[in-house]
């Protein structure tokens, strides 16, 4: 039906619709600079923790093992989710009809920007901590 003909309440939930849908798209930008970055101090991480454990500082090397770890249960978390949202996703717009429909897909669109604004602090309270522990790592081996 073209937008011309729409009721008024489908056509405010079709626009509240795409505006969260951007702000979703905006979160999952956001969100993948953050992983990005998690990644790679956890690559950084497991090099010099399989560096420590063959100088035989296995202490620090599983103290840093452990941050590995915990940066990997969030990339985990953000696949997990992935598994499911662009179906149920692609399953609500398919099925959009009425403004009902519309107002449950702007929902999920703002439940999954939600979900990627949590993983995104999440990942940004442990980039500096892996980094940290990573420097300090380079300074027992120094020693």
């Amino acid at each position: 039906m073209f937008g011309f003909f729409e009721q008024p309440q489908i056509k405010m939930q079709k626009r509240a619709a795409k505006s969260a849908k951007s702000l979703r798209e905006l979160a999952v930008r956001e969100m993948l600079i953050e992983l990005r970055m998690l990644i790679n101090g956890q690559e950084r991480a497991r090099v010099m923790a399989s560096t420590l454990f063959n100088a035989d500082h296995e202490v620090d090397a599983r103290k840093l093992m452990a941050a590995v770890d915990l940066a990997q249960e969030t990339i985990d978390r953000v696949g997990r989710f992935n598994d499911g949202f662009p179906t149920e996703l692609g399953n609500l717009q398919r099925v959009a009809a009425s403004a009902a429909d519309y107002e449950a897909l702007a929902s999920f669109e703002l439940e999954g920007r939600e979900f990627m604004v949590a993983v995104r602090e999440e990942a940004k309270t442990q980039i500096v901590p892996l980094g940290v522990m990573v420097m300090e790592a380079r300074q027992v081996l120094a020693a």
